[in-house]
């Protein structure tokens, strides 16, 4: 008997350290994600800073 329980709880130590794998690599999955979002936005930040700046030193070199 005490076998037998012994080999229910080997098996659902097993299936919990897979599941937990499995999270984990979906967490590392959507962090990696998020930090790709994250340079790709500050790309684009950077992008419009620039642009406005072009544009604001064009205005004054008008109007001077």
């Amino acid at each position: 008997m005490e076998h037998y329980h012994y080999d229910e709880v080997k098996e659902l130590e097993d299936l919990y350290s897979k599941k937990l794998a499995q999270e984990g690599n979906a967490y590392l999955k959507l962090e990696q994600q998020g930090l790709e979002l994250k340079q790709a936005y500050e790309k684009r930040i950077a992008e419009i800073k620039a642009t406005n700046e072009r544009a604001i030193r064009k205005l004054i070199e008008e109007f001077k």
